[in-house]
């Protein structure tokens, strides 16, 4: 559930989402983001005010962009 109306971007996307909403945008557990939280092993960015966690859209976006890879290997020519 997003956390208010106003909280949606043009796209009927929320610009910032709770746990579960996150985890569900980035299709990985909640419980995943939990840990993370806390090794910061994934390094995913979060905001935390006072006690609520919150995830903005647009640095889930950037942080998926910098997860993207390039493959090393060239693909084999067609016979």
């Amino acid at each position: 559930m997003p956390i208010e109306s106003s909280n949606v971007a043009h796209t009927g996307t929320p610009e910032r989402f709770r746990t579960a909403e996150a985890a569900r945008y980035l299709k990985i557990s909640p419980s995943t983001l939990e840990h993370d939280r806390v090794d910061g092993r994934l390094g995913i960015p979060f905001l935390r005010i006072g006690s609520v966690v919150l995830y903005e859209r647009a640095t889930l976006d950037r942080w998926l962009s910098s997860r993207e890879v390039t493959p090393t290997r060239r693909p084999r020519a067609a016979a």
